[in-house]
């Protein structure tokens, strides 16, 4: 045990080196079979004044590696990929803990100040490194409680515990370490009752060999100050996996802490059918009263999800499986969720799903089952959490073939019908592709996502919530793999938002126009702001509750006109539609920012002054493949291209007048080498086929930063070169970088013993 004050930490200090979290699953045995669970979307609300309508109160953009790296830039292990993020909410700040590093935030997004764990824990210079952060503030006590795994080169490990002595993250922190083993404690989960503190894990011999789930459950008094806590400690079994405790919201003297005992190709199904196991810790942990009790309702089974995804890689973002991610407990109902599969609605393909499951503890029943789906989707990686008054709040990823990884949210109100979900919209849509051998060359496989998501219940209200997860960045310090964190407050409010019935004139020059008249209802003078798309109107004066006057600001082609009001933002319809006009075809938006050098990626244009059946698509000059038009759209497929970034246009048949550009990438990729193996001297001339190539600024990578000589493109996708020196025995990764944009997959190439 040691005492650290957060505010009083170095600036850095060197734990591990670069590397991807460690996540073991007991067993992947099991296929990706549509669930039997009831399938649901998230419905838009009611526009009743008497049903609750989900409100986005405040929401930012958190930790991100390119700050995680820079505010650590002596410190080489703070570059790690995904983000396992985790999130607390106290009276005052937020508490976000991703990976290696913790921060501290205000709840409008003002940054305070950041640590990294590696020092919080005590770790530097003792061969272990931190990973897989839990953290919550328990308002039963008021204080901060944070856990996870520390573990050796070899995967020893231990677990760290730290407990905060006020409500101040920023102050001073009791910190523990326990349950030293040659066995790597994997995920340790975090919960707390009104008594009891309890850290669940998955224990591993030597990262092959599932030894079962292990839970050590504490006496809470005495970690609140900074003494020794008698506990319990139950497992490892070999018939449970995934044990999550839960954060209990209200007081209790039992810990309720539940695992998935519904997929049997993962735990062996224990009880002989699907089940939820459900653990009742009761008495006095470390004494002779202490109890451990299970129940196993049963619910319909999960199993594995597919891997998700995302624009030009198909199946591409590692979901990993269907344990159980979080547990959330209060007055008598329990709320958990994690990964499953399942077909959504009128779609034909099974997909990643989010499993939600909802427990009455005091007659220790199943009361809601089901999965929440994206017809044409994948959602993923959901994190379900209770505000004090019993309305449920899901935060969760979504992508798909044409959408990049982002961050939703939707809900369920307190007393709604079951199986239930409504609100469901974006709170932060992904940027762009998300590929992680882009930042860890020697990196192959379904690319890591954040393997689970945080919550929280604000102290300082009594129905808001907090809900963080990773989406897909643009970073271009990262390109292709950056992440990034998004923290979202949550509320249910019951008075209606506005509405927009009708907008005059309806139509705009793209400089701007005034003055426009927005008809509907529910403006509120001085408290009402007018959005035209993504731009602000200016000049807003509400002249009664159903009608206003706004100048228009400069915009391009069709968008909705939203007014935002304290009870709410409009929502989108037919009647708020708002077309600006051009001289000549403008493109305001294109759905996709890069895609692969093959070509074949299907896009959409979103502009004015179009013309059906007489428009042309130009990437980088190249005309468009199965192009058609309305005076407002465009859709096709790219055609193939040089790699890196170039210009988008629109030019009006036979020679009219061209459009703005707008930019999109080629990521160019590889398909053959005409030798896998060559002397370790360097010097094999080797053919390297693929797509994207272009003449004088193509490379090629034989592990990093090892470039091959003498390179020359006879097309774009046929180029020779010569192999530079290696170390004999070693098999590399053969990566192309074309016009400073790195390829998406790699090659293998294998240095042997012989000389040339």
């Amino acid at each position: 045990m040691r005492t650290v004050t957060v505010e009083h930490l170095p600036p850095t200090g060197r734990g591990g080196s670069h590397r991807l979290p460690v996540l073991l699953p007991a067993s992947r045995t099991s296929t990706s079979s549509p669930s039997t669970a009831n399938v649901v979307t998230g419905a838009t609300p009611s526009t009743s004044t008497s049903s609750p309508t989900l409100q986005l109160i405040a929401g930012f953009t958190g930790m991100t590696v390119q700050k995680q790296t820079s505010d650590f830039s002596a410190n080489g292990d703070q570059n790690v990929a995904p983000p396992d993020t985790q999130l607390a909410a106290g009276p005052s700040n937020l508490l976000e803990m991703v990976n290696s590093t913790g921060s501290v935030w205000n709840k409008d997004g003002t940054f305070v100040t950041d640590f990294d764990l590696n020092v919080f824990y005590g770790l530097v210079g003792t061969g272990y490194s931190f990973s897989d952060p839990r953290v919550l503030y328990d308002a039963l006590s008021g204080r901060w409680f944070s856990t996870g795994v520390a573990y050796t080169s070899s995967y020893a490990s231990e677990f760290v515990l730290a407990v905060s002595t006020s409500s101040d993250p920023t102050g001073t922190w009791h910190i523990y370490k326990a349950a030293q083993s040659t066995l790597l404690h994997d995920q340790p989960k975090l919960g707390v009752s009104t008594d009891k503190v309890a850290i669940a894990w998955n224990d591993f011999l030597g990262t092959s060999f599932f030894e079962g789930a292990t839970t050590w459950v504490l006496q809470k008094s005495p970690l609140l100050t900074g003494s020794p806590a008698p506990g319990t400690a139950v497992g490892p079994n070999s018939n449970q996996s995934g044990i999550v405790p839960s954060q209990h919201l209200t007081d209790s003297s039992v810990l309720y802490l539940v695992y998935n005992n519904s997929d049997c190709g993962y735990t062996g199904c224990n009880k002989g059918s699907p089940t939820l196991g459900v653990i009742a810790a009761g008495g006095t942990p470390g004494t002779s009263t202490f109890s451990w009790t299970e129940s196993d309702p049963g619910i319909a089974s999960t199993s594995n999800p597919p891997n998700a995804d995302q624009p030009g890689m198909l199946a591409s973002i590692d979901t990993n499986d269907d344990r159980i991610l979080n547990s959330v407990w209060v007055n008598g109902t329990l709320w958990t969720g994690g990964n499953d599969a399942c077909t959504p609605p009128s779609d034909t393909t099974v997909r990643p799903c989010s499993r939600l499951i909802q427990v009455l503890t005091g007659t220790m029943s199943v009361n809601q089952n089901f999965d929440l789906a994206h017809t044409g989707g994948d959602l993923y990686y959901p994190v379900a959490w209770l505000a004090s008054n019993g309305d449920m709040f899901v935060g969760y990823n979504f992508s798909s073939s044409t959408d990049y990884v982002g961050f939703r949210v939707a809900g369920q109100p307190a007393a709604s019908s079951p199986q239930t979900i409504v609100g469901a919209q974006t709170v932060q849509a992904g940027l762009a592709l998300y590929n992680l051998s882009q930042c860890f060359p020697s990196y192959s496989g379904p690319d890591r996502w954040g393997d689970y998501g945080g919550a929280a219940f604000d102290p300082s209200t009594t129905g808001d919530v907090w809900v963080a997860g990773e989406y897909a960045g643009s970073n271009t310090s990262f390109p292709n793999c950056d992440w990034a964190t998004y923290a979202q407050r949550l509320d249910f409010q019951s008075v209606q938002p506005p509405m927009v019935t009708g907008v005059s004139p309806a139509t705009c020059p793209d400089v701007g126009c005034s003055p426009v008249t927005v008809n509907g209802s529910g403006f509120v003078a001085g408290s009402t702001s007018v959005a035209f798309g993504p731009g602000a109107g200016t000049n807003v004066s509400v002249t009664g509750t159903t009608s206003l006057t706004v100048t228009a600001p400069a915009g391009c082609g069709l968008v909705d006109v939203t007014v935002t009001t304290p009870s709410g933002t409009s929502a989108t319809s037919s009647s708020d539609q708002f077309t600006y006009t051009a001289n000549g075809p403008q493109i305001c938006k294109l759905s996709v920012s890069s895609g692969p050098a093959a070509g074949g990626q299907a896009f959409t244009l979103s502009g004015s002054g179009f013309q059906s059946g007489s428009t042309s698509v130009l990437f980088k000059g190249i005309a468009a493949t199965g192009v058609s038009c309305s005076t407002t759209s465009c859709g096709g497929m790219t055609p193939a291209g040089v790699g890196g970034p170039g210009n988008v246009q629109v030019e009006l048949l036979p020679s009219g007048p061209f459009s703005n550009a707008v930019s999109y990438t080629y990521i160019p990729s590889l398909t053959s080498i005409s030798k896998g193996s060559g002397s370790y001297l360097g010097g094999t001339t080797v053919t390297i086929n693929g797509w994207g190539f272009a003449t004088g600024n193509t490379q090629f990578y034989f592990g990093p930063n090892n470039p091959a000589r003498n390179v020359t493109c006879s097309s774009q996708t046929s180029c020779t070169g010569v192999t530079p020196a290696g170390t004999a025995g070693t098999t590399v990764s053969v990566t192309v970088v074309v016009n400073n944009t790195a390829g998406s997959n790699s090659l293998s190439f294998t240095y042997t013993h012989r000389k040339n």
